[in-house]
């Protein structure tokens, strides 16, 4: 069992590998699906972004089963989601809307930030919020910024990909302020820049890379159970409930 364990291990780690280099290929236009050409449009976030009101409740006042709408943390976003925060396939914890009433409510595709971070990785990380039914109320968080684009400009699912890329982390990079903690403020984003290709490539990306997303998570569950198994096992044997022959 732990040979299998290892062996998922290495093959996630390579997946994680592979997912990275292509991403970093396909949202830089440096590899071309078939089927698309001609050079990408380039625009500044303030060209692309508003930027609407969010909350300011600390942990504390968060719930994992009580209140009327789902509060994104900006903790959850350096340490829970990847990307995509898809409301059909995970929740954040909930709130009282009464506390956060002077927040603007989330819609699929808008761009969440978490504003500071405690090392240079987590600058500006960010989730595209996705999976939005009209009867559920969400908003984003202290330490967030919630970006909305002025007029459609990125198909569903392509920011959260964006967000990792490379020559993007390095522009945040160099505008990052703070010792302990780093920081970007909202002025500083504003000429930063973002690649813009055609809607029919953005989906064509968004898919592949998403499908490979798919991919680890599986193989990442089986590795989950594998572990779980192998504790089972272990208590069940230093236990005496199971005797070897």
């Amino acid at each position: 069992m732990d040979a299998l364990i290892t062996s998922l291990d290495r093959m996630i780690a390579k997946k994680h590998s592979m997912k990275q280099a292509t991403m970093q290929e396909l949202l830089t236009g440096k590899r071309r699906l078939p089927g698309f050409s001609g050079e990408w449009a380039v625009r500044t976030f303030d060209e692309i972004f508003n930027y609407c009101s969010t909350a300011t409740n600390s942990r504390s006042d968060l719930s994992e089963s009580s209140g009327d709408t789902y509060y994104i943390h900006y903790g959850d976003i350096h340490t829970k989601y990847h990307g995509h925060l898809d409301f059909r396939r995970e929740l954040p914890s909930k709130i009282p809307f009464e506390l956060c009433k002077s927040a603007t409510l989330l819609l699929n595709g808008d761009w969440v930030m978490a504003d500071a971070s405690e090392d240079f990785a987590g600058v500006c990380k960010s989730i595209e919020v996705l999976g939005l039914e009209a009867d559920i109320h969400a908003v984003a968080g202290l330490h967030t910024f919630l970006l909305r684009e002025k007029t459609p400009t990125f198909s569903a699912g392509f920011k959260g990909h964006l967000g990792n890329l490379n020559s993007l982390h390095q522009q945040l990079l160099r505008v990052a302020t703070g010792l302990k903690v780093y920081g970007v403020s909202k002025k500083a984003l504003k000429d930063l820049t973002l690649p813009v290709p055609s809607p029919k490539e953005q989906a064509a990306i968004t898919t592949i890379l998403s499908d490979m997303d798919a991919d680890i998570a599986t193989m990442e569950q089986k590795l989950d159970k594998t572990r779980q198994l192998k504790q089972g096992m272990m208590q069940e044997l230093l236990t005496g409930r199971i005797r070897l022959v």
